[in-house]
């Protein structure tokens, strides 16, 4: 049975007889989470979990701290849930720290793993001084984005995305630097569902006196005809109405792009519809920030 825990140490995450989890939130975009024991994949799941519920898909987040000092073992689908989930989501959550003993293999073995699969690699530490040190950096700058090394530094629009709503469908944040609303879509979208998160980024438009929009498709999957015409009408009473200027942040070559610029045909140009393909959320706002 778990007990309470102090607030310095974190909320409760996941518990067995032989080991536990908990994680904090240190400052807006840093997530401290802490493990002891013998952890199994069940803990991995409940990590990912926290994750997608507190970064979602959106904003690379200062960092992730991962205190594995006081683990004594994991097993093979721990490692290997965590692994793939921070290969496949890493781009997307700024830096990975974690803290172990080299004389625990099965830790010192996944932490080489994490470092080969998370694209820039992990920020490995054996001395908790040197980790804790990387931590208050990390809460320095995103407290102050001038301060500290963090890759958000000096990067233009570089502001904290707010969060505006959270849908089945669709997640709205309104960049403050580039003035703009972005959109991440998720999943498969019906026409009545697309349009209840266009209405919510439009309201926001409107709220904040923005013409410009930016749609993260990365997540969503192939939408039908009846939901491309709500999204062409949708993109072009926008146009008409405000002179929106609107980005979608996928792949040329994917897909959704190929679905909507032929639905939009000539009118693409119209429409203001623009397609690229970012590394991260910061290079998005960058390449907004100068149009």
């Amino acid at each position: 049975m778990l007990t309470s825990e102090p607030p310095d140490r974190g909320r409760p995450l996941w518990s067995s007889d032989k080991g536990r989890a908990l994680y904090r939130r240190a400052a807006p975009g840093v997530l401290v989470f802490t493990f002891e024991g013998d952890l199994s994949s069940a803990c991995a799941d409940s990590t990912a979990a926290v994750l997608m519920r507190e970064v979602g898909l959106v904003v690379p987040w200062p960092g992730q701290f991962l205190d594995l000092e006081q683990v004594n073992s994991c097993s093979p689908g721990f490692r290997r849930r965590l692994v793939q989930w921070y290969r496949d989501k890493g781009p997307w959550l700024g830096e990975l720290h974690l803290l172990f003993r080299p004389e625990a293999s099965l830790v010192a073995m996944m932490a080489s793993m994490l470092d080969l699969a998370v694209p820039g690699g992990v920020r490995l530490a054996a001395d908790r001084q040197a980790f804790e040190g990387e931590l208050r950096r990390a809460c320095e700058a995103a407290t102050d984005p001038g301060a500290g090394s963090g890759r958000r530094s000096g990067a233009p629009g570089s502001m904290w995305p707010e969060p505006y709503a959270d849908t089945d469908l669709i997640k709205v944040y309104w960049l403050p630097g580039e003035r703009a609303g972005y959109g991440v879509w998720r999943g498969l979208p019906t026409p009545s569902a697309t349009r209840e998160a266009l209405e919510l980024a439009e309201g926001l438009l409107r709220e904040r006196g923005s013409a410009r929009w930016v749609s993260n498709t990365e997540e969503a999957l192939v939408s039908p005809p009846e939901t491309q015409a709500v999204i062409v009408s949708w993109l072009q009473q926008m146009r008409w109405r405000y002179g929106l200027r609107a980005w979608a942040d996928v792949p040329p070559a994917s897909a959704v792009a190929r679905l909507v610029v032929k639905n939009l045909g000539v009118e693409s140009v119209q429409c203001g519809v623009h397609f690229a393909q970012f590394a991260s959320l910061d290079e998005a706002r960058a390449w907004v920030a100068t149009k």
